[in-house]
């Protein structure tokens, strides 16, 4: 893509996601209504000098969770289309989610052509274009699956077993995530004490003393893996060294306050209950942190690169956390004193995913919805359930947005 050329596309993106309104128009009688990708960029506060524009939205996505590109510079989104539809979280498993591809013909800078390579799945949660084919794992397996477009029409025609490991059952939450490539050439993924490798058509499957890590995953030039954990409330762990050689942190490895954030939105949904949020309503500290990334592009300015980025959907934010080496001991530390990198006041704002695209940007994958948490936490005289009743939380389903963040010219 011509990174260049999304600025004079900005206002061509906005026109004509405006004159889809009607889609996911405002509903004034909701106490927190879904917004346009523009209006929700409105209620936003971003660092100086940076800008966000969405480069895919419904009806093109629904409930997307992550994303990753082909050598060939094509998207392809994870869409968990079944993820709490209503507040219960019935018939979550259904195969109805799906991966879809997505390119830039024209190289415009905008997604033009959208396909649905993998269809018919269940609460995909891991992709990863390698070589001729992408390889997907769905919810409740360890079974990695190929996917081949042979005919080169965007849909995937040839599946095949990658590598066949068996059941896995817990709470859709709990449970594998991510599939990264390292530079040590192995394949990482969150929970498992194992890792993968593929050699001459063969994959390997070798185990690891540990495992870290909840809802995804990055590496920085080094190779060193950054996890985190929601549950743990941990927006980075386990990142001193390789996993390879075990689990290991130092003391002030996060800076003073590092796991309190700072949110602009007043809606308090928060699993933790009220010991969670401020006399404000806003949370007080990370607790659905997610999706992670190191930035490692060159669209950003020099002191950005490195940086680890971590959205908080729970927060309706992403922090931009700087990784420091410390005459050994790496440190992450907010970049900005007392704000984030992006917050929002939009209650449906809900980032859970960060990449850094093969044009050298950076991506923020927005599920765009009001229910965050599975429905396992969102049981009958639950706290969180009152709160997103009270919001009609419930009500926002079938919407998504991915953004591209650059720094002004």
């Amino acid at each position: 893509m011509n990174v260049t050329l999304y600025f004079r596309a900005s206002l061509f993106v906005f026109s004509a996601l405006h004159s889809l309104c009607f889609i996911y128009a405002n509903d004034q009688s909701s106490p927190a209504p879904p917004l346009s990708p523009e209006d929700s960029i409105a209620t936003m506060k971003i660092q100086p000098g940076y800008s966000l524009t969405p480069v895919l939205a419904e009806p093109q996505i629904h409930e997307p969770t992550a994303i990753a590109w082909d050598g060939n510079g094509r998207m392809y989104v994870v869409e968990m289309r079944s993820y709490m539809q209503e507040i219960d979280g019935n018939n979550q498993l259904e195969p109805v989610s799906r991966v879809s591809r997505h390119e830039d013909t024209d190289g415009d800078g905008i997604y033009d052509k959208h396909t649905i390579f993998a269809d018919n799945l269940s609460l995909p949660r891991m992709v990863l274009p390698l070589l001729d084919r992408v390889i997907i794992r769905e919810t409740n397996t360890f079974d990695l699956k190929s996917y081949q477009d042979t005919n080169d029409d965007g849909v995937a025609d040839k599946i095949e077993m990658w590598h066949e490991g068996g059941d896995r059952g817990g709470n859709l939450e709990h449970q594998p995530s991510g599939l990264i490539w390292n530079i040590d050439n192995w394949l990482y993924t969150t929970y498992s004490a194992h890792r993968y490798r593929c050699t001459d058509g063969d994959v390997i499957r070798e185990p690891l003393s540990h495992g870290s890590g909840q809802w995804g995953l990055t590496h920085d030039d080094e190779g060193r893996i950054f996890y985190s954990t929601a549950g743990g409330e941990n927006p980075a762990m386990d990142f001193q060294r390789p996993i390879v050689y075990g689990k290991f942190s130092l003391p002030g490895e996060q800076v003073e306050g590092f796991r309190e954030c700072f949110p602009i939105d007043n809606v308090p949904d928060v699993q933790g209950g009220r010991g969670r949020v401020r006399d404000d309503n806003s949370l007080n500290r990370f607790t659905g942190c997610c999706g992670q990334s190191i930035y490692r592009g060159d669209r950003m300015p020099a002191d950005f690169s490195g940086n680890l980025i971590i959205p908080e959907p729970v927060g309706r934010l992403v922090r931009r956390a700087k990784v420091i080496n410390d005459e050994g001991r790496i440190v992450v530390a907010n970049a900005y004193e007392n704000e984030e990198f992006i917050a929002a006041k939009d209650a449906n704002f809900r980032p859970v995913n960060s990449a850094t695209g093969p044009d050298g940007c950076l991506y923020i994958v927005d599920m765009y919805r009001g229910i965050i948490q599975e429905g396992n936490w969102v049981r009958e005289g639950s706290y969180l359930r009152g709160i997103v009743q009270k919001y009609d939380l419930d009500k926002n389903i079938g919407r998504g947005r991915i953004y591209l963040s650059l720094i002004h010219i």
